[in-house]
């Protein structure tokens, strides 16, 4: 009888790669109590917003249209948003540069202008920025 996958010590893979022992898994992720490598000088930025229900889908719009436009820019290394599970209109965004002068240039574009100094910010109730090196 033959296998749907193929054995890798002593493990059926169903399609794809086989995970390479002792780097991640198979999904990209690293395994667990593996230390992850980050960028060196990586600069990080932590967002918390809140807006009224009313407004809570035009800022979702406006803040997964901004991380199109940002994953495209070169000294970014990551965007993420987050809707807060527990709390209606709330957002929180994970931004990762090479560095400030990175940072400096996305909050420089037009699409920043656009969509959150014209759009995200003026329907926000409350708004708080930490900005953080990569250790």
């Amino acid at each position: 009888m033959e296998s749907a996958g193929r054995a890798v010590r002593g493990r059926r893979i169903v399609g794809g790669e086989a995970p390479r022992p002792g780097r991640r898994d198979g999904r990209g992720h690293p395994r667990p109590g593996q230390a992850v490598r980050s960028t060196p000088m990586a600069y990080a930025v932590v967002a918390h917003y809140r807006c009224a229900a009313e407004d809570e889908a035009t800022v979702r719009a406006a803040l997964l249209e901004m991380r199109e436009h940002t994953l495209k820019e070169p000294a970014n290394l990551g965007y993420e948003v987050h809707a807060e599970a527990d709390r209606p209109g709330g957002f929180l965004l994970y931004e990762r540069y090479t560095d400030r002068a990175g940072f400096d240039a996305h909050t420089a574009t037009a699409h920043f202008a656009e969509l959150i100094a014209g759009t995200v910010r003026p329907l926000l109730t409350e708004r708080t920025v930490t900005f953080a090196e990569v250790l």
